[in-house]
Formats: structure tokens, sequence, C-alpha cells
């Protein structure tokens, strides 16, 4: 029996399949599965290509060349938790500008509110500064009349 006929019942037997089940998987005739069993046929490049789709965990160079592991080699994962703690500190350090920004912005308002009121006050200031030199012109006038009747 050929090497590839072997490989491809070991694909089978791993999988915990019957030769039935193993066609039915690969959409082939469960003939053609059983001449290849019996080492009676080679397994075909299309056949091939049904187990490699049906079995993407098989690696190629074994089923093919009888090279490597059967099953492919999982890729290690990169270790990204540096990274995620990383990110979460600069979360942390973006919430304490905003607090502050927002403390800002509340103290922006009250000195515009301080300003506008300042303002008023101003004009309110004038406007007192203006009655009190009327009041005073007015009480010079009225004691000039006063001194002016009593000298009469």
């Amino acid at each position: 029996m050929d090497a590839l006929n072997t490989r491809i019942i070991e694909v089978m037997d791993k999988n915990g399949l019957t030769k039935s089940s193993f066609a039915a998987k690969l959409g082939v005739s469960l003939p053609l599965i059983a001449h290849i069993c019996s080492g009676r046929n080679k397994p075909g490049i299309e056949l091939i290509q049904k187990v490699m789709q049906a079995f993407p965990e098989i690696n190629p160079h074994w089923l093919l060349l009888g090279q490597g592991n059967m099953f492919n080699q999982a890729t290690p994962k990169a270790d990204l938790s540096e990274i995620l703690r990383q990110i979460n500190d600069l979360k942390v350090l973006t919430k304490e500008p905003k607090a502050i920004f927002k403390t800002i912005s509340s103290y922006h308002k009250i000195l515009l509110d301080e300003l506008i009121h300042l303002k008023e006050m101003g004009i309110n200031i004038v406007q007192g500064e203006q009655i009190l030199d009327r009041l005073s012109h007015d009480l010079d006038a009225l004691q000039r009349e006063i001194v002016s009747k009593l000298n009469d």
C-alpha cells in the first residue's frame, strides 16, 4: 500500500470516522474510499484537495509528502498583555485631564459671569458718579440760593 494511502487512512482514523462517514464528509463515493483503504487505488489530486478542505488542521506537507507533523502547528499567540496594560494606563491618564478641563471650564464660566457683573458695576459706578456730581451741583446751587435769601 502506498504511503499516501496510509496517511489518508490515518486522517480518517484520527477523526474517528468510518469509511462511509469519511466519504460523506468529503462528498465522494464510498467505493472510492474503500479502494483507497485497500490500496487498490491511489488518491487523486481532487480527493487530496477535499481532505485538505474538510480538515484544515491537517498539515499539507505531511499529507502530500509525509514531512512534519500530521497537524498544523499552532502559531504561538503574541503576548499582548503589556500593550493592553499600557493602553489601560493611558486611558486612566486621559480621565484626569478630562476632569481638569471640566474644572477649568466651570471656572471659565464663573469668570465670564464675573466679567459681565463687573461691567454692569462699572456702568453703575459711572452713573452713580454722574448722579453724585449732579447732586453736589444741586446742593451747591441750593446752598447759594439759601445764602442769597438770607442775605436779602
